[in-house]
């Protein structure tokens, strides 16, 4: 019997699947007939020089298929104000690269699921990720240490703005308050569902 699940109960999902996911994402696409959902899981860390490494792993399930390409995603903290990318509320910047490792395995053109409106296809791609981990309110970290990553993708001169690129966490691994920190986000992106 697999952890979270109940007695004859299986999940739809492949092993590659992060197990606190396996019964929450909708692996077959049942609830998107005829087209595709897209779930993007990002988990790694920021240093004390720093650097972000993030390995991002995207899923691709359709009623027919499934696949998954990883994507490292590396850089350095941005002196740039967070408010130049329309992310007033975020705490900091990364200028970042993602790098396909894996040769592109599901065959699509990643450009448009980074950014809406990007003509890139595999990469690799330049750009900022901003990470909001205050309250807008009162200036205090959020609850359960949640971030809301925003993304500015370089595509030919031009930066496209994803305001919602993932949510997840942004753990502190100091007293500090922020990096370096450990992250981890996902986000879902619904195609062509009837």
């Amino acid at each position: 019997e697999g952890e979270g699940e109940g007695e004859g109960e299986t999940s739809d999902c492949p092993e590659s699947v992060p197990a606190e996911y396996r019964d929450t994402w909708d692996c077959t696409a049942s609830t998107c007939p005829g087209g595709t959902i897209v779930y993007h899981y990002g988990s790694g860390s920021s240093d004390s020089t720093d650097q972000i490494s993030v390995t991002e792993k995207w899923y691709l399930f359709s009623e027919s298929s499934s696949c998954m390409d990883v994507w490292d995603l590396s850089g350095e903290r941005s002196p740039i104000d967070p408010t130049t990318f329309g992310a007033p509320g975020a705490e900091t910047v990364w200028e970042v690269e993602w790098t396909l490792q894996t040769g592109n395995a599901c065959g699509v053109a990643w450009g448009g699921l980074f950014a809406p409106g990007f003509e890139g296809l595999e990469g690799p791609f330049s750009g900022f990720i901003q990470l909001d981990t205050h309250s807008e309110l009162d200036n205090s970290r959020n609850e359960d240490n949640a971030v809301l990553v925003s993304a500015d993708v370089l595509d030919d001169g031009r930066l496209v703005h994803n305001v919602n690129f993932a949510r997840g966490t942004a753990t502190p691994m100091s007293t500090e308050d922020g990096p370096p920190e450990r992250y981890e986000w996902v986000s879902e992106i619904r195609i062509d569902c009837d």
